[in-house]
């Protein structure tokens, strides 16, 4: 059972990492692979997701950082790999 629901098919999902495959070119000195966004997605449709349960926090559009924070986050926010939401450092505000 998961914690989260994708925005576009409202089916319950789990998360992957967003990432693209890019092929090799000369800047890549002809080496292709694949590039990771630093940002999560549903995995059933490559969308956006939300909780089950939506914050407070989250249902008022004007808060900011997004519930995710920032992959560079200085103290654990879920894009950086750690377990906070809603974290106020200066990288993920």
């Amino acid at each position: 059972m998961s914690d989260f629901i994708c925005c576009d098919c409202e089916d319950e999902c789990e998360l992957e990492k967003e990432s693209f495959h890019y092929s090799g070119t000369h800047c890549t000195n002809g080496n292709d692979g694949i590039h990771y966004t630093g940002f999560y997605i549903s995995e059933c449709c490559g969308a956006d997701y939300k909780d089950k349960e939506q914050c407070s926090l989250c249902e008022d559009d004007s808060y900011l950082p997004t519930h995710n924070g920032s992959k560079m986050c200085e103290s654990g926010s879920i894009a950086s790999g750690g377990n906070k939401s809603h974290c106020t450092c200066s990288m993920c505000f």
